[in-house]
């Protein structure tokens, strides 16, 4: 089975796509924030074996509506922003799964590389109307585990509560350019 798009090359739109998150604070609620996706490719084949694709996520670009807090993650404590400036995905392989596609790959924070799995919808394909380009979106999730990317920042609350939980949602919207 193949992707209903036109196979080749696709490079994301950077100013049309971001990737945003949410973890539990206190115990009691969620804290949001966002980050730029500044570039990413997307291979489409002629089937979902030869379809491939990459992002990359710039960490200082991370907002949670607190300049304070940002500072904070972004500082050795949480996600190290200096030495480990972005975030990468790489894709392993790509199913069905009803309406939606399950992509596998490997996603690296602060060097460490982990599988993850993302539930993929096909927004579908659309020709721009001011510059003529094609152009596809998806949106994506997945949760991981913060500790098992090193991301170990954390303060106890007593009787086995923490400030922070530990796992992370993370939702992508991705809007890519046929070349």
């Amino acid at each position: 089975m193949a992707l209903p798009l036109t196979p080749g090359n696709y490079e994301l739109d950077a100013a049309h796509s971001s990737a945003s998150f949410s973890i539990r604070h206190l115990g009691i609620s969620n804290v949001r924030g966002r980050f730029a996706v500044p570039s990413g490719h997307l291979v489409i084949g002629d089937d979902l074996q030869a379809t491939h694709v990459e992002a990359s996520v710039a960490v200082d670009t991370l907002d949670t509506n607190d300049s304070g807090r940002d500072a904070h993650v972004k500082s050795p404590d949480f996600l190290d922003a200096v030495a480990f400036p972005t975030f990468e995905f790489v894709s392993k392989s790509i199913q069905t799964s009803g309406d939606a596609y399950i992509l596998n790959g490997d996603l690296t924070i602060k060097g460490n590389t982990r599988p993850v799995q993302l539930e993929v919808e096909f927004n579908g394909v659309q020709q721009h109307p001011f510059d003529g380009t094609t152009r596809a979106g998806f949106e994506a999730s997945t949760t991981i585990s913060k500790s098992e990317f090193g991301v170990e920042f954390n303060a106890p609350l007593g009787a086995d509560k923490f400030l922070l939980g530990d796992k992370l949602k993370i939702n992508l919207d991705l809007q890519f350019i046929a070349k």
